[in-house]
């Protein structure tokens, strides 16, 4: 569930980043709910499509699975696709409350979370277009974030295109947890498709892409100095984060180690560059 309070403050940075400065706590409130609860809806309706799934893979060494409320049995599936529904429904009126565009990428966002994980589609089980699905979805997060505030900037562009990219580079670190029961099953993720080496390979050079940007490009898109200087920084650390998990990426353990109490601080410390990068000293 940790994605999707990721998802959460991504949209919010976008929201702060588009209005130039803090916004109503009403708009605020209402986007934190919109964003927040389509991720509920998407991540309970995966997580009963993909019980067998997750089952086969606690069996084969991720301990991750066994935290799911129906692969622990603490909740029944009928049960969780009632929570599903409803979680989606107030998703959708928290965004029509904003605006009708925000509402319409909500829309979009619960479709996209149907096709990822509903047969025969399922698109999280076709190469790389699992790693394409999550992405946009967190690119339209931030736009959510970007369209409540009304205006759409250059800085916000920005914002979204890096949510974008990390999403596509990092999410696949995420399935070296499960490579041994995707293997068994056919799933083709990239960790089973280019190896667990240029996995992580991919994911460092996702940072450095967008280090890169930051200092070319920084000024024409109305940042200041301070946007690439910290942007380097936090991209510097995250490679120092995810470069150990090319040697240990066989222990579920350690990769959820890495991703969620190292990876996902700076994640979020990342987002508030932007917004940094806006401010006139």
């Amino acid at each position: 569930m940790m994605v999707i309070y990721i998802y959460t403050w991504s949209s919010f940075a976008g929201l702060i980043v588009s209005n130039g400065a803090l916004p109503s706590p009403l708009t605020a409130l209402k986007l934190i709910a919109t964003v927040t609860f389509v991720g509920y809806a998407a991540y309970f309706f995966n997580d009963i499509c993909d019980l067998e799934e997750d089952l086969k893979n606690f069996e084969m060494g991720n301990p991750s699975h066994a935290k799911r409320p129906l692969v622990s049995g603490t909740i029944s599936r009928g049960l969780l696709m009632k929570f599903a529904v409803l979680s989606g429904a107030i998703s959708l009126l928290a965004a029509f409350t904003l605006n009708l565009q925000v509402f319409l990428v909500q829309a979009v966002c619960l479709v996209l979370g149907v096709i990822y994980s509903l047969e025969p589609i399922r698109l999280k089980k076709r190469f790389f277009l699992k790693q394409l699905i999550t992405a946009i979805g967190h690119g339209l997060s931030v736009l959510s974030g970007v369209l409540a505030a009304g205006v759409v900037t250059p800085p916000a562009l920005f914002l979204i295109a890096i949510n974008f990219a990390i999403s596509i580079g990092v999410n696949p670190l995420m399935d070296l947890r499960d490579l041994r029961g995707d293997r068994a099953m056919g799933v083709s993720t990239i960790p089973v498709v280019l190896g667990p080496t240029l996995t992580v390979r991919f994911a460092i050079a996702t940072f450095l892409s967008i280090a890169v940007a930051s200092v070319i490009g920084y000024a024409q898109l109305g940042f200041t100095l301070a946007m690439p200087i910290l942007a380097t920084i936090v991209l510097t650390a995250l490679i120092l984060t995810v470069y150990p998990i090319m040697r240990r990426w066989d222990e579920p353990g350690y990769v959820n180690l890495v991703m969620f109490n190292r990876f996902v601080p700076l994640f979020l410390l990342l987002q508030m560059v932007p917004v940094i990068g806006i401010l006139s000293f």
